[in-house]
């Protein structure tokens, strides 16, 4: 292992410790030393952790799992949060235990909110079992207070409620929205609310619970400032609006500041128990302001369930009633729009005791107690039946009579800019004149962000009251085009009857107009019901979906699978139903000895290095939900790792880096006394004002004094309280050596919390390549770490000292040099002397239609070639044809991306590689730094689909390109079969579930990206060349170019440059000249940087990771400078200076053969051939040697001076 220190990385004392004190004593040798005084607060909450899930233990009968340990960690700290996690896990379980064991232990007064007076009863009873199991080990005595109204002391409850008799109060939502004055009085410890939305439907209640929970009317006032002034933060950003959009950034900063203050002593705590809490709305942004966590939505992945359908115009009803009579009991959802009755009367008509449920609890006690087989209830989200009853050996099955839809009015599904366009597309695909409108609304949709898109639609719902002359603009013309798309979508409603849009149904009900969309939410729910916990298994369940429309069936299906790939509807004669049965029954029955499912059920941490990415790889699970720990947003999703094992995870950005070397210690950051090598690292602060980086611990900026500073060591905390919680933790940084040098920070400083600790690497960012990265996991690479380190250990002692020189010298702080900015900087300037040299005149000609240039170095002899040429025209020389087979290019590699960008599109190489990143990270192509041609056999399968789906089976030759390359490493691609005019209007429809910003920029590099690595996978083209030498005077040029695609095949996707009109030179001795043009110029171009990038790879100086910062480097020291139309590199007069002071004393130290062999040198050490001291040893003599020649060569350039001057 490699041995570094980390400045204040001691998790106890916050001071000094090395990676192998962190190893193998979890703290520096002082706090080890003393040991009881400095663990104290840590052994105090362990203590209450083993408590409370002793107090488990002991009212349930058996351990809390792995789940519930981490919700346990997160409830004993006080941290108010939405347990995330599928339906029938134990969460009712857990939060009855706790509100128990606060009110007996703490003596703390709780609400406890539920969605309906059902799901209330429900965690009454059970609240009351585990008091009544609490009594024999304890003697406190507690009042537990249910109210339900309709019954007999509904009463005398609420009179209880007025006074105060109670401890734990459990009510329905429904109860706190209209019983609000009898609560107002009390405040609670401790509010439980079992669904988020349920607090929701009524916008006060939040207001409601907050004041419960003793937050006054100045700091609830103030979170809705600071969620509001953010949500006009982004609508002044987006309308460029600067100058007001800085001033609520630091009214945000202001207001924050205040509110942190004024809740320093609020002890409160809000716990959601919710599997699809799905919080929308500017009052549920508050509850992240004054509790620090938001709701957010989960798919049930952990679902034993047999997903079937039969059609409506099968005899299903047969079906249905086979099902009921050999399966017994079980629940019928009804979906909206129908009517429960004709199910219900004929399945009485067959004996089976059915009974409809519309409210009340009667129905679901004579169903508990056997008394009725079948409940039918609607199939909504918050439908009884959907969500009130958990009665694993009594659900069986679960029927839904028609598919499971929400159904909205067109003219409230027009409030949605993006469903404006999916209708306008559909509409333009069927012929219907829509242009102006259809560019309009992408016009919006590709500029906007998600904030501004939903402030228009809730202005095209409630009207535009204080808008600005913009916002009323484009909202005048939403709301004309929403009239005409009602007014049109109506009238061939009266011709087709149903339009099918890829996301929903639009359809006549009555007199008025739906839309319908699949409710996969509430399936997910319902069918659930019949795959719950017993006795610490999953039971099997059976659904039927009794289909009335094919298209939302489909619909559904979709997406379904976008979230559990491996759910698959069958149609119910496909199954064998007296085996699935047998199946179901036998799941409800406890084999003696069998494992309990819920262990496999583990929790886990993964840490990316950009929230994109955690993002992006969270919606990839279903809708993840999202909580902050301090300021770190964290992501929380459901993934299943293998047909026995989920994990329920945590996705964490590191941004980035999170120690550097320090400036101030050392030489240069690393220890040398001893004849050892030590680097010491400190935590990096960014400020977000002036933007400038540092290493160390500041309560301001050292810069510009600002205290809007975001410091790596406040992630390293939050993502130290998330390691705790947790079982084990995935490392997922970047596949590179800087993305294992982060890997090897993060093991360190996290070790100590969490001994489990893995690096997982993948190469995209699809849910089968994270699902196969977790299933992989690996030990770090000590050979990547060591080349990092020895890398940025050179960077730092060659960069700061020849700064340091150069800074003194010239006297300019701001100077500058490295290993690889400086061989650029030499060639840009080498260029461009050799341009000046070769300074003279283009003659450019246009001969019929074709341009012709000739470079002469003489102006007057341009103007006799000119003349010449207009006189006599320009002399064909040699003219032939031929035809040739040329084979596709390979798919991308860093530098080719570059070069390519560069030529194509005139990307420059730092833009490139920012847009690259962006896509790479929201999914869309594999890892962008990368040295390697290599094409995997997924990336081949890809193309293959591609080119199927367009008919062009015959073109495709698949090609790995491997040329002797091995291991994960692989061509930039696309991660998917789709090209960038799909992906656009994927993005437009919101069908990518990214929050994420795509522009015309990033389409236009995938689609590059995208047709290069189609191509790689296609036959070879014949192409028709011509070959000709041009004349005039004495001079000549002669031009080689494609004319025509003789035979398609790559080019059909990836199409060369063709200059037909070459062909008229075939047969000709003489071009009539129209036009004559002399410019200035050069026999040679200035670099771009591309040719830079080229340059660079064809030499060995750099790596994929350091391609365009060696340019963005110089550019930032004021080296270099781009041209605006070639973005070509022109040094300025100071990098022409600094690269003769560089070539005058340092080239040998940062020249391109020095740079050369460092970069030997960092292969030697990954690979193993030379050790860590040595390499720095070597590099450390070398930097002293060359900075002495150059002190000396100074000295005598001063001596030459004085001597000058004296004579």
């Amino acid at each position: 292992m490699v041995t570094v220190v980390y400045r204040h990385g001691c998790p106890y004392c916050g001071e000094r410790v090395t990676s192998e004190e962190l190893l193998s004593e979890g703290a520096c040798t002082r706090c080890v030393a003393a040991q009881a005084s400095v663990k104290t607060f840590m052994r105090a909450f362990e203590e209450e952790v083993n408590e409370l899930e002793t107090f488990f233990k002991n009212v349930t009968g058996f351990e809390p799992w792995s789940l519930q340990r981490a919700w346990i960690r997160r409830l004993v700290a006080g941290e108010s949060f939405a347990m995330v996690a599928p339906t029938g896990v134990g969460k009712s379980t857990l939060l009855a235990v706790y509100v128990l064991y606060r009110a007996i232990n703490y003596k703390w007064k709780i609400y406890v909110v539920a969605p309906t007076k059902e799901i209330a009863a429900q965690l009454w009873r059970r609240i009351e079992e585990y008091y009544d199991r609490a009594k024999k080990f304890s003697d406190s005595e507690i009042r537990v207070l249910l109210y339900v109204s309709g019954v007999r002391n509904a009463k005398k409850v609420k009179e209880r409620i007025a006074s105060g008799d109670f401890d734990i109060l459990i009510t329905s939502a429904g109860f706190l929205s209209k019983n609000y004055e009898l609560l107002r009085k009390w405040r609670f410890n401790l509010v439980v609310a079992d669904d988020l939305d349920a607090l929701l439907r009524n916008s006060r209640n939040i207001d409601r619970i907050l004041q419960l929970l003793g937050f006054d009317d100045e700091e609830i006032k103030l979170a809705y400032e600071i969620a509001k002034a953010k949500q006009e933060l982004v609508v002044a950003r987006l309308a460029g609006r600067e100058h007001k959009a800085q001033e609520l950034e630091v009214f945000i900063e202001e207001a924050k500041a205040k509110l942190k203050i004024l809740l320093l002593e609020r002890h409160c705590q809000l716990v959601v128990a919710s599997a699809t809490g799905r919080s929308r709305g500017l009052k549920s942004k508050v509850l992240r302001e004054l509790l620090g966590f938001e709701g957010g939505a989960v798919f049930e992945y952990w679902r034993r369930i047999i997903d079937t359908y039969v059609y409506m115009d099968e005899p299903w009803l047969e079906q249905v009633v086979e099902i009921v009579k050999r399966l017994k009991s079980g629940l019928v959802f009804v979906a909206q729009g129908m009517s429960p009755k004709v199910v219900a009367e004929y399945l009485k008509r067959h004996g089976i005791r059915v009974e409809v449920v519309k409210s009340g609890r009667k129905s679901l006690d004579r169903f508990r107690n056997g008394e009725v087989d079948v409940l039918i209830g609607s199939a909504s989200y918050y439908g009884i039946l959907v969500r009130g009853i958990d009665e694993p050996l009594r659900v069986k099955f679960t029927i839904f009579i028609g598919v499971p839809r929400s159904g909205v009015k067109l003219e409230n599904a027009l409030n949605s800019v993006r469903f404006m366009y999916v209708l306008l597309e559909e509409l333009s695909r069927r012929g219907v004149e829509c242009k102006e409108y259809l560019e309009f609304i992408v016009n919006i949709l590709k500029r906007a962000s998600i904030g501004y898109i939903n402030v228009l639609n809730k202005l095209l719902a409630k009207g535009c009251v204080e808008c600005d002359d913009k916002t009323a603009e484009i909202l005048d013309k939403l709301l004309e085009i929403k009239k005409w798309l009602y007014n049109t979508v109506k009238v061939m409603l009266g011709i087709e009857g149903k339009i099918v849009l890829p996301t929903a149904v639009v359809m006549k009900r009555g007199r008025d107009v739906y839309v319908y969309r699949p409710d996969p939410y509430t399936y997910i729910q319902a069918s659930g019901r019949a795959s719950r916990l017993l006795n610490g298994r999953k039971t099997l369940g059976l659904s039927l979906i009794v289909a009335d429309d094919y298209d939302l069936l489909s619909m559904l299906e979709r997406r379904l699978k976008s979230f559990v790939p491996e759910l698959k509807f069958v149609h119910i004669t496909a199954i064998d139903l007296e085996k699935v049965v047998e199946q179901v029954q036998r799941s409800r029955i406890l084999v003696a000895g069998s494992s309990k499912q819920y262990d496999r059920i583990v929790t886990a941490l993964m840490i990316v290095e950009s929230p994109t990415k955690a993002r992006t790889i969270a919606s990839m699970f279903g809708k993840s939900a999202k909580r902050y720990v301090g300021e770190v947003p964290v992501y929380e999703a459901v993934i299943p790792l293998h047909n026995d094992e989920v994990v329920i995870i945590n996705i964490a950005a590191s941004l980035g880096h999170l120690t550097d070397l320090v400036t101030d210690e050392g030489f240069h950051g690393v220890d040398v006394s001893g004849g050892r090598y030590m680097p010491i690292y400190d935590f990096i602060i960014r400020c977000r004002s002036c933007g400038r980086q540092t290493v160390g611990l500041y309560e301001r900026c050292p810069y510009c004094n600002s205290s809007n500073i975001v410091s790596s060591k406040h992630v390293v905390n939050a993502l130290r309280k998330l390691a705790h919680e947790v079982d084990r933790i995935y490392i997922a940084t970047d596949p590179d050596n800087e993305g294992e040098k982060i890997a090897f920070d993060l093991y360190m400083l996290l070790k100590p919390y969490n001994s489990n600790v893995v690096r997982v690497e993948f190469h995209e960012i699809t849910r089968r390549a994270i699902l196969e990265a977790l299933r992989n996991p690996r030990k770090l690479d000590i050979g990547r770490i060591r080349a990092q380190i020895v890398r940025r250990v050179d960077d730092r002692w060659v960069g700061f000292e020849i700064s340091t020189w150069l800074q003194l010298k010239l006297g300019k702080k701001w100077l500058g040099a490295g290993r690889v900015q400086s061989p650029v900087l030499l060639w840009v300037v080498d260029r461009y002397e050799e341009y000046l040299r070769k300074r003279g005149f283009w003659v450019v000609l246009d001969a019929e239609g074709m341009k012709l240039r000739l470079f002469i170095f003489e102006r007057d002899e341009a103007e006799k070639i000119a003349e010449k040429a207009r006189r006599e025209g320009i002399y064909v020389l040699e003219a032939k044809e031929y035809v040739k087979e040329v084979q596709p290019p390979p798919p991308f590699s860093t530098d080719d991306m570059i070069i390519e960008a560069g030529r194509k599109l005139r990307y420059t190489a730092v833009l490139t590689m920012k847009l690259a990143q962006q896509l790479f990270e929201s999914g869309f192509i594999t890892y962008h730094r990368t040295d390697c041609n290599r094409v995997s056999n997924i990336g081949i399968e890809i193309a293959r689909q591609y080119l199927e789906r367009l008919g062009m089976n015959n073109l495709f030759v698949p090609r790995t390109w491997s040329q002797g390359h091995v291991g994960a490493h692989e061509a930039i691609r696309p991660t998917a079969p789709v090209d960038a005019e799909e992906l656009k209007r994927k993005l437009l429809r919101g069908e990518l579930g990214l929050l994420t910003n795509i522009s015309e920029l990033h389409v236009r590099l995938y689609d590059l990206i995208f047709r290069r690595f189609v191509a790689s996978q296609m036959a070879a083209s014949l192409v028709k060349f011509v070959h000709a030498r041009f004349g005039v005077g004495n001079y000549e040029t002669v031009v080689d170019e494609a004319t025509e695609i003789v035979k398609e095949g790559f080019t059909v996707v990836y199409p060369p440059r063709l200059v037909p009109a070459l062909r008229m030179v075939l047969n000709r001795d003489r071009l009539k000249v129209n036009e004559v043009i002399i410019k200035r110029g050069a026999a040679i171009r200035l670099l771009t940087s591309a040719e830079v990038v080229r340059l660079m790879k064809t030499k060995g100086i750099g790596r994929p990771s350091t391609y365009s910062k060696a340019i963005e480097n110089n550019v930032r020291h004021g080296y270099i400078v781009l041209s605006k139309k070639r973005k070509a590199l022109i040094p300025t007069k100071l990098g022409i200076e600094i690269s003769t002071v560089i070539r005058n004393n340092f080239l040998e130290l940062v020249g391109e053969e020095a740079t050369r062999k460092l970069e030997k040198l960092v292969d030697m050490v990954e690979r193993g051939e030379l050790n860590l001291a040595e390499a720095l040893d070597n590099i450390k003599h070398m930097v002293a040697q060359h900075i002495k020649f150059a002190e000396l060569g100074a000295v005598a350039q001063e001596n030459v001076v004085k001597v000058n001057q004296e004579e």
